[in-house]
């Protein structure tokens, strides 16, 4: 039985020079432009990067260092005033 009867598949083998060289197209100009008008540099993208980690870690450390509303101011002379003439009232001593 001839095993190309029983698989019966369109098999082809490509045959390729092996005496051409590995590096013989190394050195041919790629026709295409790199699209360069979307790209930065690296130093620039790095800095944009640093800075993005610095809103972060401010805006963690503003979570962080939550502060509390500034107390209320202290009563005014005059309250201390009548708590004084309240207490000497209470005492019976007059002013």
């Amino acid at each position: 039985m001839d095993p190309s009867s029983i698989f019966n598949c369109a098999v082809r083998v490509k045959d390729e020079p092996i005496d051409v060289s590995l590096i013989e197209n190394n050195c041919n100009i790629i026709d295409k432009i790199p699209d360069t008008q979307n790209t930065k540099p690296n130093q620039e993208r790095e800095r944009e990067r640093e800075r993005e980690r610095e809103r972060e870690r401010q805006s963690e450390i503003d979570v962080a260092n939550f502060r509390l509303p500034p107390p209320p101011p202290p009563p005014s002379k005059r309250y201390y005033i009548r708590a004084a003439v309240k207490s000497m009232q209470m005492t019976n001593i007059c002013i």
